[in-house]
Formats: structure tokens, C-alpha cells, sequence
């Protein structure tokens, strides 16, 4: 199993207050603007025409909104959405009403070492946004690693999340890495066309493609 399951980082996304107050907040139209903004960015980087008929997984998924802007632009596509948390997912159920049918959820938790076999794929994209984070960055290019055995050959996997600056030290209990350390991890997980896009304050997309 994995470290401290149940504990640390990332566990407070359990509890209904704090999702509430989260979720609330990405009503705001800067934010939502901003996510909308590094949705599309990451859909133009996976590139696939829109009426391809992808199956695609989300990490650390929540109420849905990436899986949301993957089926909006491609009607055809079927996701598989991973997260841990009752009240996110529960959220999310309800925010994802439009998309009935075309996906559905497991509970997983990133720092377990149990891959669901609904997880396995193959998928042709993997997904994920400010999800990753809190990893710690053993556990980052572990996650990594499983998302490209999921994926088929060509496809893609993108992540909108956080980064740190050099000069900023590392704390654990919100271990955030840096630009370079991230994009090492996902060259040792194997994929290639390595790329850091859309940095904005201290998010940017993360890529990588399966040859």
C-alpha cells in the first residue's frame, strides 16, 4: 500500500464542508475563465478531432469539470473518473447530468497501490488538473507511470496543475514540484514530446504523448 493512506495531503477533500466552500468558489467568472482557458489548451494539445470516440481517464477528478470540457468537445467521448472523495463525487453527479451514460466514476485514492482494473485501459487520453500536486514526487512519477500503461500507443496525457519556483522550498505537507522536476518525472514514465505550456501564475499544462 501506499504512504499514509488516509492521512496527510489531500485528505481534506473528504469532508462536505470543505468541497462546498471549494466548489463555490469556481463559480467566480476570473476562475472560470481561467479554467475554461487551460481546458481548451489541453484538449489543443491532445489534438484529436472532435468526433473521435475516445475513452479517456481523470485523475483526481472531483465534481467533473475537466471530464465536462473533454465530452463537450468531443460528443463521442467516454471517460472513466477517478478521485477519492464522496462529497466531490457526489458533486458531481449532479454538475455532469448532461453528459448520463458517457461516464462514471471509482473511487480511487493516488496514494494507494491498488490500480483499479476500470483504471487499466487502454485509454486514448489521461487527464488530470490540480489534482497531482500533493503528491509527493516519488509518488508523482509513480502515478505518471501508471497513466502511460494505461494509455494506447499515441495517446496523450495532460495536466493542468501547480508548480513551484526553484528558490522554493518543498514543504511536506504540500510537496508541489518544480517545472523541471515534473517534466523529468513524466520522461522516465516513458513519454515523450515532454512539453510545459500556459503558465499562469503558478499553474501550467503539463504533456506528454505514448509513442
Amino acid at each position: 500500500m501506499g504512504p499514509n493512506i488516509g492521512t496527510g495531503a489531500g485528505y481534506e477533500w473528504k469532508t462536505a464542508d470543505k468541497v462546498a466552500v471549494y466548489l463555490e468558489a469556481q463559480e467566480g467568472a476570473d476562475l472560470k475563465a481561467q479554467i475554461a482557458s487551460a481546458h481548451g489548451h489541453m484538449l489543443d494539445l491532445m489534438g484529436f478531432p472532435a468526433d473521435t470516440s475516445l475513452l479517456f481517464l481523470d485523475l483526481g477528478a472531483g465534481a467533473g469539470a475537466v471530464s465536462a470540457s473533454v465530452m463537450s468537445r468531443h460528443p463521442r467521448a467516454k471517460g472513466i473518473l477517478a478521485d477519492m472523495s464522496s462529497p466531490m463525487m457526489q458533486n458531481g453527479a449532479e454538475k455532469l447530468t448532461p453528459f448520463t451514460g458517457r461516464y462514471s466514476y471509482v473511487e480511487y485514492d493516488m496514494n494507494s497501490d491498488e490500480w483499479p482494473a476500470s483504471m487499466a485501459g487502454p485509454f486514448e487520453a489521461v487527464v488530470s488538473a490540480r489534482a497531482i500536486h500533493h503528491l509527493s514526487d516519488e509518488r508523482k512519477g509513480w502515478i505518471f507511470q501508471r497513466a502511460f500503461e494505461a494509455l494506447t500507443p499515441g495517446g496523450a496525457f495532460a495536466n493542468w496543475d501547480l508548480f513551484r519556483q526553484p528558490d522554493e522550498p518543498q514543504k511536506p505537507e504540500h510537496p508541489t514540484a518544480t517545472i523541471e522536476a515534473q517534466l523529468v518525472l513524466l520522461r522516465a514514465a516513458g513519454f515523450v514530446d515532454v512539453s510545459c505550456t500556459h503558465e499562469v501564475g503558478h499553474r501550467a499544462v503539463f504533456f506528454g504523448r505514448k509513442p
